[in-house]
């Protein structure tokens, strides 16, 4: 069960006060205690391998703090084991246990979740490790391909390789296309506007008085003009805009009014 899950369990249950529970049958707060005590020991698990993660692989270098969580979190982190995929990377909250060392620098792990198959874990100091230890993974990694190994039985089996070594490049890579897709969401947001017969290329910063409020893209200097200079089109933009304002506010404040009502009847 994934710690998001457990957590909001968890609120579910805390939220129970006498009352509901005078309501619930035996059996129902039997099962309620025992959610409870997994969450509480999954809790105490998901710790203890936090710590054993950062004890034998140490803490992640953090070569650009200024590197957004949600940019640095990856593709990873948002699924569960199963759903994980060459291509993918980034950071898991997920708990792993050693299967066997492979080399001074891979481990063959396995997810501590249903259905879960094993995973080789690459560019590591394995030095540290003993098998059966659990850890969640302190750095972030890159899904490269698959390997294939021999099981005990003489099976072949062949699982995803989750390589550390090249996580940084591909953070970098990631915070690049990030950078790419600001920019152009920023270049989107400007375009031709006429004033006194002349094109300027700016962004609408808003309107007061009678005049509007222009940011150009040359020099990020913003400007205030008269609605009357702009071009036709121009003028019937800002209006439709200010329109649209309106009515939001329109919209908002009847909302509030009725759900004020609401609440009068509802005392």
């Amino acid at each position: 069960m994934k710690p998001q899950l457990l957590l909001a369990v968890f609120y579910v249950f805390s939220m129970s006060d006498s009352f509901c529970e005078a309501q619930l049958t035996s059996e129902q707060l039997r099962n309620i205690q025992r959610n409870q005590r997994q969450i509480a020991e999954y809790a105490e698990r998901l710790a203890k391998a936090e710590k054993s993660g950062v004890s034998l692989f140490g803490s992640e270098p953090q070569d650009n703090p200024e590197v957004p969580p949600d940019i640095r979190k990856g593709t990873i982190f948002a699924k569960t084991p199963p759903e994980f995929e060459v291509g993918d990377w980034g950071h898991t909250s997920q708990i792993f246990e050693v299967v066997s060392i492979v080399s001074p620098t891979e481990l063959l792990v396995l997810p501590i979740y249903k259905d879960a198959e094993p995973m080789l874990l690459r560019g590591l100091n394995t030095e540290k490790v003993t098998d059966g230890v659990e850890f969640v993974l302190p750095r972030a990694f890159v899904i490269l391909g698959t390997y294939k190994y021999m099981t005990t039985s003489g099976a072949s089996k062949t699982v995803l390789v989750l390589d550390i070594t090249r996580a940084n490049e591909r953070l970098k890579e990631a915070v690049a296309a990030a950078d790419k897709e600001r920019l152009a969401a920023e270049d989107a947001l400007y375009s031709k506007w006429i004033v006194e017969n002349e094109e300027v290329i700016a962004k609408y910063g808003g309107y007061a008085k009678g005049k509007v409020i222009l940011i150009r893209k040359n020099d990020s200097t913003a400007v205030e003009v008269p609605i009357s200079s702009l071009g036709k089109s121009n003028q019937d933009w800002v209006r439709q805009d200010l329109r649209r304002i309106a009515e939001a506010k329109a919209a908002r404040e009847k909302a509030a009014k009725l759900e004020k009502a609401k609440r009068s009847r509802a005392k």
